[in-house]
């Protein structure tokens, strides 16, 4: 009797301890994916930088105020201020996105519980938080993706309809205000499927940056989900998805507009069974698009810095129809040529000086609004808006702060879309100023390198310039 008395309690014991794991089970459940930064310092319990991240985590899940998804707020000083973005999807109403925040905030801090960096994913929100700057910095990892194994049918079909919906959706995106960046419609595919999806920038972001991150994001699906009914993409400032199913309100299902793509759509390759990672096909990308570019933005400059200021018929006579310059080879003149270039070496037509020489008027006309006194008549048969958007790209590159300079995969987005607005240029480096040249120079770096992901088999690929 005593043994089965021993035996009822000790049952009954077990199933008390079940139910409850079981009731938070379901009361907290899981992250799609998470990521604890272990190389970006600790923090223990009880500490300063412990105190703010619970009272910015805290405000964040409870404040009403805000009813459009986005939170970004910051507490503290120096190495104990903490950075925190929660963001949910752009169809969660306020109080179910105030709650995903909250499971966000007690599963992340349990799951990381001492580390200063950390960010998780569930379907409807992402809760993040850094002790660095984070707030409109576009960020690409850690990358994760998840995919369902089952084919479409027609997967050439499908992928071409995949790839232009997430295009159109992304321009859409990227045009978004500081409150939301986020676009969702749907679009038939093959065999009476219907394709639904959706893209979402962090809205801290400009839309340029956006763009560029959720490029990156499209380009790296025929690496991990070609042909696949169901995928999605998480980065730390981007996030899509594309499913046969619906998933999100579709009272803000707006068809995306039939007028042509601003937003580069990504190339078609074989898929690979990567769990995580970058693409490995976008650095090719660059790899072959990169010296092109640069080619004919280096010949164009050179055309209007060493032509602008000579007659007209200097220029008609000098260079011949059939004159080439071979690519390969480094571009020689003679000093009579920069003399007259320059009306020799006239201080009326210097700006600045550099590692590289002499600038000339480029700047100074774009300021005035005169950068068409600039053009090459040789140039005359090709379209002046095109000429135009190389000089805007050109001033951009050489701005005189690094961190406000386009990257070359950035440079490639704006080469390649017609209606992006592009940024007002800023002051070129080593540009003189009227009261003579400055005395701070462009030496600061911004920190661009990427960050490790969760596990080995991730590889990063910086970026070139």
């Amino acid at each position: 009797m005593a043994a089965m008395t021993i035996v009822s309690k000790t049952l009954f014991l077990f199933l008390f301890y079940f139910i409850n794991l079981m009731s938070l089970a379901t009361a907290q459940p899981g992250f799609v994916v998470y990521y604890c930064d272990h190389k970006n310092g600790n923090y223990t319990a009880n500490s300063t930088f412990h105190t703010n991240l619970n009272t910015l985590l805290s405000n964040l899940s409870s404040n009403t105020e805000i009813d459009y998804g986005f939170y970004n707020f910051s507490n503290g000083q120096n190495t104990d201020k903490v950075n925190v973005i929660g963001m949910c999807r752009g169809d969660v109403k306020p109080e179910a996105c105030r709650s995903c925040l909250n499971n966000s905030r007690v599963l992340l801090t349990q799951l990381c519980p001492n580390q200063k960096e950390a960010i998780g994913w569930y379907d409807e929100c992402m809760l993040r938080y850094s002790n660095r700057s984070i707030f409109g910095i576009m960020e690409g990892e850690p990358l994760y993706y998840i995919r369902n194994n089952k084919n479409a049918t027609n997967v050439d079909q499908f992928n071409q309809v995949v790839s232009d919906l997430l295009a159109s959706l992304g321009s859409r995106a990227a045009a978004g205000d500081s409150h939301r960046k986020f676009a969702a419609a749907n679009k038939k595919g093959p065999g009476f499927q219907t394709v639904f999806a959706h893209v979402q920038c962090t809205p801290d972001l400009s839309g340029l940056k956006c763009t560029q991150c959720l490029f990156e994001a499209i380009s790296y699906i025929p690496n991990c989900c070609a042909g696949k009914i169901r995928a999605r993409i998480f980065k730390p400032s981007c996030n899509l998805r594309f499913d046969t199913t619906p998933y999100y309100d579709p009272m803000i299902d707006v068809p995306p507009s039939p007028t042509p793509q601003a937003f580069p759509s990504p190339p078609s390759s074989t898929t690979t069974t990567f769990k995580k990672g970058k693409s490995k096909s976008w650095p090719t990308v660059i790899a072959i698009i990169v010296p092109i570019v640069s080619f004919v933005i280096l010949l164009t400059f050179i055309c209007i810095y060493l032509r602008g200021k000579k007659p007209r018929e200097y220029l008609e006579s000098d260079f011949e129809a059939d004159d080439e310059i071979e690519p390969n080879e480094t571009l020689q003149l003679d000093f009579q040529t920069i003399i007259d270039a320059t009306n020799n070496f006239s201080d009326a037509n210097k700006l600045g000086q550099g590692g590289f020489g002499l600038v000339y008027k480029a700047w100074r006309n774009w300021r005035e609004g005169t950068a068409l006194n600039i053009i090459d008549p040789t140039l005359n048969n090709i379209s002046r808006n095109e000429i135009m958007k190389c000089i805007h790209i050109g001033l951009l590159c050489v701005q005189e702060s690094i961190a406000n300079r386009p990257t070359m995969a950035t440079v490639v987005i704006m080469l390649n879309s017609f209606s992006l607005t592009l940024p007002v240029p800023s002051k070129p480096a080593y540009f003189m100023n009227a009261g003579g040249p400055s005395d701070t120079r462009s030496g600061e770096s911004r920190n661009n390198s990427m960050q490790a992901s969760a596990n080995e088999a991730s590889i990063s690929a910086p970026y070139p310039r």
